[in-house]
């Protein structure tokens, strides 16, 4: 994919994933018509080749549609697309805590299709808010780095409010008793 993407341009090759989506689905839509496709233990949503190829017609249809998304008009702003790529691992994995965790064990292969498409409406957008809190966070310790003087210690923690020796605005505990208030 990446040899045909740098041979031709990137929109034509992704018209071409497009063509190839329509095609995968067409032909998966067309097998699963005539019985000869029909083979030994057939079970169309486990063993069949229609279903695969329905599937990838599906996900090349997205792709496409996700990079047509990207490079419209008005994705210069803000994206919900582009934060959920940028925040994948951090959302991939407290989705599948959500999903197939604790939290909603109960749930557990219970859900009918049209219940589990109901949770999509809280689910996305929980995933979008993460995403855009993780980017808000980075943000926000990047400016503290910048504020903090050349040479400064490193903190190993993410919350500069810990009381520490670090952070000289908090008081801490004195080691042989009482506190000390630390003023720059």
């Amino acid at each position: 994919m990446l040899q045909a993407k740098a041979q031709t341009g990137e929109t034509e090759f992704f018209k071409g994933v497009a063509v190839a989506g329509v095609g995968a689905y067409a032909a998966g839509a067309a097998m699963s018509v005539f019985p000869i496709f029909e083979y030994g233990f057939f079970d169309y949503s486990l063993t069949s080749p229609q279903f695969f190829l329905v599937r990838l017609g599906w996900v090349l249809l997205i792709l496409y549609g996700a990079y047509k998304w990207s490079t419209r008009q008005a994705s210069g702003s803000w994206s919900p697309l582009i934060r959920l790529g940028q925040a994948s691992l951090l959302v991939y994995w407290v989705h599948i805590e959500i999903v197939y965790g604790r939290p909603l064990h109960g749930f557990a292969q219970a859900l009918a299709l049209w219940d589990a498409a109901k949770h999509l409406l809280w689910v996305v957008p929980l995933m979008i808010g993460i995403a855009v809190v993780r980017d808000l966070h980075r943000t926000w310790n990047k400016r503290e780095r910048k504020a903090e003087p050349v040479g400064a210690p490193l903190r190993p923690w993410a919350f500069p409010i810990l009381p520490s020796p670090m952070n000289p605005m908090v008081s801490i505990t004195n080691p042989r008793g009482g506190t000390r208030a630390n003023v720059l």
